[in-house]
């Protein structure tokens, strides 16, 4: 059992998926009936990828996560319909991914349906609040451009569904997770390179920061934003710390 705060402390009975590259992500249920999120939350509309194929979700910050004695300020929080039910809503309502579990050591005890946790070095790594609304896909051993949401960067930039994605930044030759990688954990304007039947073509996108909705650097955040999006470790660590049992 984890928790989440927003509006309001709420637990959440999570799945935990160390495949999944992200941080948090939870059924439109959920927040309905728990009503934990703030009702005036922007949320950005972005376009993921599963078992099922491609699916929409949304993408906003929740005001912490709390797993056993830890708490995390300002966790992304990814938000989709579960139309299939996956999560078999109300038995879980979301699942907790690689992006909190990769900071820890873990030892999981399936028996007793227990972890046990250990920060490690990436305990304090910055979350990723970058938004360009762009999803890429290798189709045929060519890297091109998902749906684009309306009004976001990657729309704003006058990209379309459809383009391939040649370089960014001036680096030509990047595999599919370095392309995305140079979309992620930035602040700063990127230059993309695209073919849009059979033309070269340039294009800027001005990637937003999704806790405040503007384009910020990492190298401009204020003091006070720093200490927002900071961890809390105050437990001695030496030895792992077990958290609830699995639900």
């Amino acid at each position: 059992m984890a928790s989440v705060k927003d509006a309001k402390r709420k637990d959440l009975r999570y799945l935990l998926d160390i495949g999944a590259g992200l941080a948090t992500l939870i059924s439109q249920d959920y927040i309905e009936d728990s009503a934990f999120l703030k009702s005036k939350r922007k949320k950005y509309l972005k376009q993921g990828e599963g078992i099922g194929g491609k699916v929409e979700m949304y993408l906003t910050v929740m005001k912490e996560l709390k797993l056993g004695p830890y708490k995390f300020r300002n966790v992304p929080v990814n938000i989709f319909d579960d139309t299939y039910n996956l999560l078999s809503y109300p038995s879980l309502g979301g699942l907790i991914g690689n992006e909190i579990f990769r900071r820890f050591n873990c030892i999981i005890n399936y028996r007793n349906r227990e972890i046990f946790i250990k920060p490690n070095k990436f305990f304090s790594d910055p979350f990723d609040y970058a938004y360009s609304g762009i999803e890429l896909y290798l189709v045929d051993g060519i890297v091109l451009v998902g749906d684009i949401p309306k009004g976001s960067p990657g729309d704003k930039a006058g990209l379309f569904a459809g383009d391939e994605v040649i370089a960014i930044n001036k680096k030509f030759g990047l595999s599919l997770e370095e392309l995305k990688q140079a979309l992620q954990a930035t602040y700063d304007p990127v230059k993309i390179i695209i073919r849009r039947n059979g033309e070269l073509m340039n294009k800027t996108i001005k990637i937003i920061n999704i806790v405040n909705g503007k384009p910020i650097s990492n190298q401009t955040m204020s003091n006070s934003f720093r200490e927002g999006i900071q961890t809390k470790n105050q437990y001695d660590t030496r030895e792992p710390i077990r958290v609830p049992p699995l639900q």
